[in-house]
């Protein structure tokens, strides 16, 4: 049985998370579950109960083969945990985390802008480097 890692991250927002986790799930077909009403208890590999709970989780199916589940736990500071198990990180774990990041990231910087009063005009994928570009029309207020 693999333990679960704590790992850090930037994630501050929900909003900006639960975005990038619907973008994931279009992107792959895959699924994932909130569960901020009441969080759930992680899943292993062989679909054992594990002692820690997550608002937000991708099942094992969705991550890989013989995998664990995902998940993110929104912490009492307001930042969000990331819930990897030590056997998922270098795989499937580690690219769901790397997407997610990237993706919110990018939702975040949305938030922002448009809290500022802007608006995106163009989102789109650099064809040369894969990074995302956001272009955005002048203030609006």
């Amino acid at each position: 049985m693999s333990k679960y890692l704590e790992v850090k991250t930037e994630f501050k927002s929900v909003e900006a998370l639960v975005a990038a986790l619907e973008e994931w799930a279009k992107e792959t077909g895959k699924v994932w579950e909130d569960c901020r009403e009441r969080p759930k208890h992680l899943q292993g590999y062989t679909g054992d109960t594990r002692p820690e709970t997550a608002h937000f989780i991708i099942r094992r199916n969705h991550v890989g083969s013989s995998a664990n589940d995902v998940g993110f736990q929104i912490k009492d500071d307001g930042t969000i945990q990331a819930h990897i198990s030590e056997y998922d990180r270098p795989r499937g774990g580690k690219a769901i985390l790397d997407y997610l990041t990237e993706s919110y990231a990018e939702h975040n910087v949305i938030d922002l802008a448009r809290a500022r009063g802007y608006t995106v005009a163009k989102r789109w994928r650099d064809e040369k480097t894969g990074e995302r570009r956001i272009q955005f029309t002048g203030y609006t207020n």
